[in-house]
């Protein structure tokens, strides 16, 4: 019998080691799905979550008879500020812009860095006003909080182009799309003097 308890208490003591084994090994799992899909920099989504999740929310965006937006922001003379400051305090004026992002934006917006100095906001909306008025609302609050990094005030601003995206789009090329006119409405935005939101206007179609 006291090699039967023996024997039995190794045995849950495996089963234990294992069930702690397989926890760890869970975690790990979902660190590694995170940072995937993360910008390691700022700790918004990336490019590739981007990718994933826009299919799904263009369907529930057609089902619920509403519109995918997206705010394209770009920082304005990013490369300045690098040249002027140093990279380390380019990094801290993404980071700072990235806070920005995660006060000013709403429960349900995606919000990603896809590159360099440029930022997404994804959401589905009823109507084109909601995203125009968190495009403004981002753009006075960097104006109005400059960056600090090392006892110097950095002047922070950001262009931002608005695009909605239409139900005749093809599935395939929707996002690449809905992105394109985005970049239009900056590139205007940038043109008219920066520090500034645009909304694409579909008079020269992508």
């Amino acid at each position: 019998q006291n090699e039967i308890d023996v024997l039995a208490n190794k045995f849950a003591d495996m089963l234990q080691a294992l069930r702690e084994k397989q926890t760890e090994i869970d975690r790990v799992h979902k660190q590694l799905e995170k940072s995937a899909i993360t910008d390691t920099l700022t700790g918004l989504y990336n490019r590739r979550h981007l990718q994933e999740i826009f299919p799904k929310l263009r369907s529930q965006a057609q089902r619920d008879w509403r519109c995918l937006s997206v705010i394209l922001c770009d920082l304005d003379f990013f490369k300045k500020i690098n040249d002027q400051y140093g990279h380390l305090a380019g990094d801290h004026c993404l980071v700072h812009f990235s806070k920005l992002l995660k006060q000013h934006s709403r429960s349900n917006d995606f919000l990603y860095r896809i590159g360099g100095e440029e930022f997404v906001i994804l959401s589905i909306c009823k109507d084109t006003d909601g995203s125009v008025a968190i495009a403004d609302k981002l753009r006075l609050a960097s104006a109005d909080s400059p960056v600090v990094y090392r006892g110097k005030n950095i002047p922070l601003t950001v262009s931002c182009g608005v695009s909605f995206s239409t139900p005749d789009d093809p599935h395939d090329t929707a996002l690449q799309r809905l992105l394109s006119r985005a970049d239009k409405a900056l590139y205007e935005a940038k043109a008219e003097g920066r520090n500034r939101v645009c909304v694409y206007r579909p008079s020269v179609e992508v």
